[in-house]
């Protein structure tokens, strides 16, 4: 396969995913199942894994992970950022600089409150 094939299948792949992710967004999301410190929620056809919110966490890091579970479920942040398809395995969202639901916000956040993070996923 060339380049450019190669380029438009990836393409159709992505457009093929943020189809799905739309339709899935017209639904409403349910909780599946509380895994640990995880939750399986579910839209439509498509699960999503998201980090569970927990009671106790401080207000700074409870709306920074509210914001991002929100975004991760909708598509849309409350920054204005949206998700963007990178590929078959590979989401990202644009949010604004000064979001805080973003992976290096939510970290430093956590750290400032005293409940650090290894790493973040969702």
């Amino acid at each position: 396969m060339n380049g450019r094939a190669a380029r438009n299948r990836h393409q159709g792949e992505r457009q093929r995913i943020e189809a799905v992710l739309d339709r899935a967004a017209r639904n409403p999301a349910l909780l599946v199942k509380v895994i640990g410190n995880q939750e399986i929620w579910r839209r439509g056809d498509v699960a999503f894994v998201l980090p569970r919110l927990a009671d106790d966490y401080p207000a700074p890091l409870k709306d920074a992970i509210s914001a991002r579970r929100r975004a991760a479920l909708d598509g849309v942040c409350v920054c204005g950022g949206r998700r963007k398809v990178v590929s078959a395995t590979s989401i990202e969202f644009d949010h604004t600089t000064s979001c805080d639901a973003t992976d290096d916000r939510i970290l430093a956040i956590g750290n400032e409150v005293g409940i650090p993070f290894r790493r973040w996923i969702a």
